[in-house]
């Protein structure tokens, strides 16, 4: 233990304690939990008391969500002839355009159930012009489809996030990517 921390404890490693770098991993891993949940239940409480809207409030959570997996968010309610991507992110060597739904519980049905054909069409335009705007025209690059679904609860307690990777195709064919 160092200096009787309670984020950094020591691990036996080999006959000794982990590299100090280890330790570092380990305190930001709890910090970056803290930070999530501090977050996310002052958006709870934002949406409960009506001071954001749900939808504002479920992109927010879903770029930390994002952010906490690693990915780098670039992009925000990018718009394009009348379609929009809520969220778009690199994680690697893929860029992810990403849908945030999100309902209020009790919800008749999944609000990732929304994201009609018509709106992965959309989606799909929107992210064509993305890729046009910024010349974003190498092969490495990998393109994929999430669609993050939030339901929110009635009375105070917890959210629900589901995060759907790769929730439809890139071209409707089933064939290589048409971006």
């Amino acid at each position: 233990m160092l200096c009787g921390s309670p984020f950094l404890v020591s691990y036996p490693h080999r006959g000794g304690d982990r590299p100090r770098r280890e330790r570092i991993g380990v305190y930001r891993t709890l910090i970056g939990k803290l930070r999530w949940r501090l977050r996310s239940a002052r958006l709870v409480r934002r949406v409960a008391s009506g001071e954001i809207e749900p939808g504002a409030a479920a992109e927010q959570l879903a770029a930390l969500h994002l952010e906490r997996l690693g990915y780098r968010i670039v992009a925000r309610n990018f718009q394009s002839r009348g379609s929009e991507i809520d969220l778009i992110a690199v994680a690697g060597d893929e860029l992810v355009f990403v849908e945030v739904k999100s309902r209020r519980q009790p919800a008749k049905e999944r609000p990732e159930r929304n994201v009609s054909r018509r709106k992965q069409a959309k989606l799909r335009a929107a992210a064509r012009a993305y890729v046009a705007q910024h010349a974003l025209c190498d092969p490495r690059i990998q393109i994929r489809f999430d669609v993050i679904a939030i339901l929110w609860p009635q009375n105070g307690g917890d959210f629900e996030l589901r995060h759907i990777r790769s929730a439809f195709e890139v071209s409707p064919r089933n064939t290589e990517p048409a971006l």
